[in-house]
């Protein structure tokens, strides 16, 4: 039971905390304030409620900052390095500068609905984009639930779900989707081919017709192509998995999505695929002849090297290759290596190429 002291004109009541001091008595807390016996004596019911069903939040807990339980809610995900960095960047360009000095138990509901507004505003207005708004909504209420359910900083979270019906109506606008076209596919190609030489040719014919996404294939490894896959797997070193691969690709070429290509700590790195999607992709014949003459083009472990001969670091802008179809390369005057050359200056300073 809660004990009852009037201290002056006000009540105060204390209740046990649950712990135990260093010299084994119990711990109590307390709270003043209260006009009457009853309302005090309730609020420390309640107090012992929460303590008996371990709800209770300690006050010196719900008045952590939001500038220290941000990061420290960073530090404990385990989440890839690409989520891991977008996850850093919104915390550093939005939560923590606007909520940084607030305490994690007083943020209110009404606080976060104006601020969510703030955000939808600035992206109508075009200054942030509506998917950014949808990422930092999500990490910001991820950060609430996670104070609630695993820290106990606070009873409920102050980011309530909106249900389906609710809010204002905002008409979804749908893009039919349009198939593409071969015609379309080869002169984009034929961009590529001009600007980045048979390694762009190979590039785009690939993209289309295994769809692998983008740092798959820049990360996409010799041993690992359709010519020398399977038999140069370096993980399939137990001969009873081999030997299926072996039987089974050897009219019919694949190659195998085993990584790809990643910025970790500011190195080039490889790791596994998206949502750990490793899988073998069947190649149509043309496509596995143009594999074979572009590995014997040159000796690097990687399919597709940059315009140096490097490693790709970026992925080839759609502006750079797509947006003019041809390059002008049917062009009467001779116009085609000047265009070529201002092509391959601007992707140099994109990044793809290095």
């Amino acid at each position: 039971m809660p004990y009852i002291e009037w201290c002056g004109d006000k009540c105060r009541v204390k209740w046990w905390a649950g712990e135990y001091l260093p010299n084994g008595r119990k711990k109590y807390e307390s709270e003043s304030g209260f006009d009457d016996e009853e309302t005090a004596c309730n609020y420390g019911l309640d107090r012992e409620y929460e303590v008996r069903h371990g709800t209770t939040v300690k006050p010196k807990d719900g008045k952590t900052l939001i500038s220290a339980y941000c990061w420290d809610w960073f530090d404990a995900q385990d989440l890839r390095p690409a989520s891991m960095q977008s996850y850093k960047s919104i915390i550093n360009k939005r939560i923590e500068p606007y909520w940084g000095s607030r305490a994690v138990g007083d943020i209110t509901t009404f606080e976060y609905e104006g601020w969510k507004r703030t955000l939808r505003a600035a992206a109508e207005r075009g200054e942030i984009s509506a998917g950014y708004v949808k990422e930092i909504l999500m990490v910001f209420g991820a950060m609430m639930d996670d104070s609630v359910t695993r820290y106990q900083l606070r009873t409920t979270s102050p980011v309530v779900r909106e249900k389906q019906g609710r809010g204002k109506y905002k008409k979804k606008i749908r893009v039919p989707k349009r198939p593409m076209e071969m015609i379309t596919l080869h002169r984009l190609a034929t961009n590529a081919y001009h600007v980045w030489g048979y390694t762009g040719w190979t590039y785009i014919w690939t993209a289309a017709f295994t769809g692998m996404r983008p740092k798959e294939m820049w990360g996409l490894q010799r041993c690992f192509a359709s010519p020398n896959w399977p038999v140069s797997d370096p993980f399939e070193t137990d001969d009873v998995r081999r030997e299926p691969d072996l039987d089974r690709y050897t009219k019919m070429p694949a190659l195998r999505v085993q990584h790809q290509h990643q910025w970790v700590d500011g190195g080039r790195t490889l790791v596994e695929p998206k949502y750990e999607s490793w899988r073998t992709l069947v190649v149509p014949p043309f496509l596995h002849e143009m594999h074979k003459t572009l590995l014997a083009s040159h000796g690097s472990q990687w399919v597709f090297r940059a315009h140096k001969g490097g490693r790709c670091s970026e992925r080839p802008s759609r502006k750079r290759i797509g947006g003019r179809s041809e390059m002008g390369a049917q062009n009467a005057r001779g116009g085609m290596r000047g265009r070529r050359s201002l092509r391959c200056r601007r992707w140099r300073r994109s990044g793809s190429i290095s």
